[in-house]
């Protein structure tokens, strides 16, 4: 039996007492196993030929305040140069980084929220709520880590499939159509060379759905993303493997690419096959606007034309602007 608390006078209260309870006994329970684990690398092969330099105490943060505490063992080698190279297989094991005081679990919540809000709002609900001592800066800082890591991984997969030629692992799906809604942002940099830098991005759905009964709210279906600073070349790459480890070609019915109309998105031509090129309503309707805002009647009947579909209606109004146009800079 035990005692509640005196400071308990609420079912929230309790909650959090009993959640202190469990974490302290639940973090003694980890350092006994870490403890188990490291006694038991102690003896392995791979170790022949390091010294050891006895243990480091060492203490990872974890949800709810958890300070889980243990002492991984260390060990030297002394390098063809004299120097000494130094390793600690627990955390290799583990893959803890030597100097991080927050557990892998913290970290990856982090990134989640971080993508969502703030790097202040990410760390006020991880204090607040899951009683994290964290700061911003350090949500900030684990976001990039994560980004450097996917960027890694995109490389090796690029490498691996149009270096070496390696098929990537698909999921075989099929599809009566896949979108690539594709389109660029400039971002303004600070302390480069380079006064700003375009951001491509690329979201590939197949089509919308319904998020309510009334119909007054979509959401795409199936949605993948990719992004970054990069050239043409090496983002369809990206989005070429982004497709290939979803779908079977031979079970997709369309592949259309819809964009402004810059030329990095065209180049999707060179990376699917039998691509269907569109521009996106606002810069359709803005090209539109641009080339015949000397007639706003045919502004209004271009537009007409194209929201109905009438392609052949399209045609008369841009032959009827070309009658009509003065000077050579309307005629283009």
């Amino acid at each position: 039996m035990f005692k509640v608390a005196d400071s308990v006078t609420s079912f929230k209260d309790l909650v959090q007492w009993l959640l202190e309870k469990l974490a302290a006994d639940f973090c003694q329970q980890v350092e006994t196993v870490l403890a188990e684990i490291e006694n038991q690398r102690e003896r392995e092969e791979s170790l022949k030929g390091w010294e050891s330099i006895g243990p480091r105490e060492r203490t990872l943060v974890s949800l709810f305040g958890m300070e889980i505490r243990f002492r991984p063992r260390g060990y030297r080698q002394r390098r063809p140069d004299g120097s000494w190279a130094y390793r600690y297989p627990l955390d290799e094991m583990l893959g803890l980084l030597p100097e991080e005081r927050f557990c892998p679990l913290v970290q990856e919540l982090a990134v989640e929220l971080a993508a969502r809000m703030s790097f202040r709002e990410a760390a006020t609900v991880l204090r607040e709520h899951l009683r994290v001592p964290v700061s911003h800066q350090e949500v900030h800082r684990w976001l990039q880590e994560a980004g450097q890591e996917r960027d890694r991984q995109f490389r090796e997969e690029v490498q691996a499939v149009f270096e070496r030629g390696q098929a990537p692992e698909s999921e075989g799906r099929g599809a009566e159509m896949v979108v690539i809604e594709a389109d660029g942002m400039y971002i303004p940099l600070q302390r480069e060379r380079q006064r700003v830098a375009e951001l491509k991005l690329a979201v590939m759905h197949e089509g919308w759905e319904a998020e309510s009964p009334a119909g007054e709210r979509f959401r795409l279906m199936n949605k993948a993303v990719w992004a970054g600073y990069m050239q043409a070349e090496a983002f369809w790459e990206r989005g070429d493997i982004c497709f290939a480890q979803r779908y079977d070609p031979e079970k997709v019915g369309r592949v259309i690419v819809n964009g402004d109309g810059a030329e990095w998105i065209k180049e999707a031509r060179k990376h699917f096959s039998n691509v269907e090129l569109y521009l996106d309503p606002f810069h359709r309707n803005r090209a539109i606007q641009e080339a015949l805002g000397f007639a706003p009647d045919l502004v209004r009947r271009a537009l007409n034309a194209v929201r109905s579909g009438d392609l052949k209606g399209l045609g008369r109004v841009l032959n009827e602007a070309v009658a009509v146009a003065r000077g050579e800079d309307q005629v283009k």
